[in-house]
């Protein structure tokens, strides 16, 4: 037994009657040939599509493909489809191009020219007719350029022995209600000025205008004569029939099916093929007789028979398509849109159906990762649907299973220019129409379905962005709360630090300056009760009061130092550690090891001199030093302040301002602690080698302002 061959048929949509007409001829065609036909609906080829790496024909890697069919003149709006551009998207596999011309590609064409100068010439010679509407395609579609040119060419020649002839043109997209529409936006502009025929570019548009024509009012337009193109099947039972050009298709796609196999064996081929048509005379020209073969046959009153009984059929499916768009109004969830499916294709007979979805989800899109997730499938005897997004189906091994029919059918759904998955489906060809008009409402509601599910996917990730944020919050909450707290604690420490320092002036004053006051108050008293001065009492007198006076300035000075206003801290510090020497008699060295440029702000330079004031305070009242050190150094990251003395240490001084002044013992430390953290400063006082005590004040240089740098 020969190896089966693969081939896919690219059109648009099998709801197209000329487009389903080439499809059934493809099944009579292939039948006992060893090949299976892949027909692959809506694909977007023309002159809009993008030929990156990934994105040409994206199932062909699927069906391990061996040739290509192309229904060209259906997939391909205009000529800007090259053939380089053609050949790539195929992955240069052999190919034969149906209804268009592709130089380096078979194609199998028709021969328009012929066949429309012959209808535009009857109309013209056996009916007299002189005033005509064209009504063609897209304008610069290939079919309708070559039968526009040889309509107008024809009226031209005619025109210029007969001046009454003349013709309108007008276009629009090949479609039924789109011409009807047509024709009732151009009867409201000429109620009374109906031409003699319209000459539609195919069978779809002509009927749209028989079907306008019928239900028109106006008498000027009840005896309008219609003409159409290809000859589907409809055109004969259209009332009256359609008077048309008949295309060969089962001897179209016959030829093009032998030539794809010629090539796939490695044989050459014609690089086109014609194919003759032949006019068909209905009475929708103003005939009352067929030409058949040259042959005139009368039209019998039962010729209508065969309609009735096709529009019946039609009425009855249409309404199943109509009532099952009518139950997917509502459904916003998988069972439900599984359970309609079930209903409307058992009402249809369909045996094998399967629906996947593209999750929107991936990073990587579907015909790279070479999976979809299956959401409903049906053959013989078995039914299966997922009410859910379910497992990733590998592609590649579903399209090379075992189906029944050697011509399989997919539709690519779509949500505008995304993909969002596709269906494959066997069916009576002629119920395609109709289930491909379904596949419009599928479509619309999975995609209403994905973006619920989207939206749900992106609410629960907002909840879980919110249950963080709430927890940051509360967390942030906690921690202003604590910082609330800290400040409160910070101010209260504040003014008791204040009242202490005001208690610790208070006993200054007391224990030193009163004291002073009073022994001099008592020296004079003893004086006068002497009734004598003696020669050395005035200058103890003003010994003791020059003393009392110096102490009073010093306190006056050590409570705000006006020289910070004036100096720098430079020159502040230095004088500060020459005054310990005469107020405090501690001889205190300064050392200043920075560079010049370098600035303090006022709020540093005050809170640093402070701190080494109260420092130098402590040095000389409570650790019985002789010597001391103010040392200032820097490096890369900060600026360090040291002042380092010989005294009997930290803790015993503590110890021995505890005897001494209970109520103020602490004060000084804390109060350093405090200073030094209002300038972001890092404070810490320890034990220095072999004795004494080190306080030291750590800035870091990023709080210096830049331009304080030069």
């Amino acid at each position: 037994m020969s190896k089966i061959r693969h081939i896919i048929l690219f059109l648009r949509s099998l709801n197209d009657p000329y487009q389903l007409a080439i499809f059934k001829s493809i099944n009579q065609s292939v039948k006992n040939l060893n090949l299976l036909v892949w027909a692959v609906q809506s694909e977007r080829i023309d002159h809009t599509f993008s030929f990156d790496k990934h994105s040409a024909c994206k199932f062909l890697k699927f069906f391990e493909a061996d040739g290509v069919l192309f229904l060209s003149s259906a997939m391909f709006l205009d000529g800007n489809m090259t053939t380089e551009r053609l050949k790539k998207c195929i992955n240069n596999l052999p190919c034969i191009s149906v209804g268009y011309n592709y130089t380096g590609i078979p194609s199998i064409l028709i021969r328009n020219r012929i066949s429309m100068t012959q209808i535009v010439e009857h109309l013209i010679k056996d009916h007299g007719y002189k005033s005509f509407l064209f009504i063609g395609g897209e304008k610069f579609h290939n079919d309708n350029r070559v039968r526009e040119t040889v309509f107008r060419r024809t009226i031209e020649r005619y025109a210029e022995t007969s001046p009454g002839i003349h013709a309108e043109y007008a276009h629009c997209n090949w479609s039924e209600h789109q011409t009807f529409a047509f024709m009732k936006e151009y009867l409201s502009r000429h109620p009374d000025k109906a031409p003699d025929a319209i000459v539609a570019a195919n069978d779809n548009m002509a009927i749209g205008v028989l079907k306008f024509l019928r239900s028109a009012q106006e008498p000027a337009w009840q005896n309008v004569a219609v003409t159409g193109y290809d000859d589907i099947p409809q055109a004969a039972l259209e009332i009256p029939a359609l008077t048309t050009v008949s295309q060969p298709l089962q001897k179209l796609v016959a030829a093009a099916v032998s030539e794809l196999r010629s090539l796939m064996e490695g044989e050459e081929v014609p690089i086109r093929t014609h194919i003759d048509t032949e006019v068909r005379i209905r009475s929708s020209c103003g005939c009352s007789s067929e030409t058949n073969g040259g042959k005139h046959e009368l039209v019998y009153k039962n010729e209508y028979a065969p309609n009735y009984q096709f529009r019946f059929k039609s009425d009855y499916y249409w309404n199943i398509v109509s009532s099952f768009s009518q139950e997917l109004t509502d459904i916003d969830t998988m069972p439900a849109l599984c359970a309609s499916l079930t209903g409307f294709l058992n009402m249809l007979e369909v045996p094998v159906f399967y629906l996947f979805s593209f999750s929107s989800q991936d990073e990587l899109p579907w015909y790279e990762r070479g999976t979809a997730q299956l959401i409903y499938s049906r053959i013989p005897g078995k039914e299966v649907h997922t009410n859910c997004f379910g497992e990733q189906t590998d592609l590649r091994e579903f399209f090379h299973r075992d189906f029944s029919s050697t011509v399989r059918s997919i539709f690519q759904l779509r949500a505008g220019q995304k993909e969002i998955g596709f269906i494959l489906y066997d069916i009576d060809p002629e119920l395609q129409p109709y289930i491909c008009s379904a596949f419009t409402f599928i479509e619309n509601v999975l995609r209403r379905i994905n973006d619920l599910e989207s939206e749900k996917q992106h609410s629960a990730l907002l909840e879980k962005e919110v249950r963080l944020r709430s927890k940051d919050l509360v967390a942030v909450h906690e921690k202003l709360k604590q910082e609330a707290e800290r400040r409160l604690a910070v101010e209260a420490e504040v003014l008791r630090i204040s009242e202490l320092e005001r208690l610790r002036f208070s006993i200054d004053l007391h224990d030193d300056i009163c004291q002073r006051l009073a022994g001099i108050s008592l020296y004079c008293k003893s004086l006068v009760k002497m009734n004598k001065l003696p020669e050395d009492a005035l200058p103890d007198l003003a010994a003791l009061v020059d003393e009392t006076l110096t102490r009073t300035r010093a306190y006056a000075h050590d409570f705000f130092p006006l020289e910070l206003d004036a100096v720098d801290l430079k020159e502040a510090l230095s004088l500060l550690c020459e005054s310990s020497g005469s107020q405090m008699g501690l001889h205190c060295d300064f050392e200043w090891q920075i560079r010049e440029s370098v600035e303090f702000l006022p709020a540093q330079k005050l809170n640093i001199y402070r701190i080494f004031q109260e420092a130098l305070h402590n040095v000389s009242k409570h650790a019985k030093a002789r010597k001391a050190v103010l040392r200032v150094s820097e490096d890369s990251a900060c600026t360090r302040f040291e002042l380092i003395d010989d005294g009997i240490g930290v803790k015993q001084s503590q110890e021995n301002a505890l005897k001494t002044k209970k109520k103020s013992a602490g004060l000084g430390l804390r109060s350093m602690e405090y200073r030094a953290h209002q300038i972001g400063a890092e404070y810490s006082i320890k034990p220095a080698e072999p004795c004494g005590t080190i306080v030291s004040i750590v800035l870091p240089r990023t709080l210096l302002l830049e331009k304080m740098y030069t």
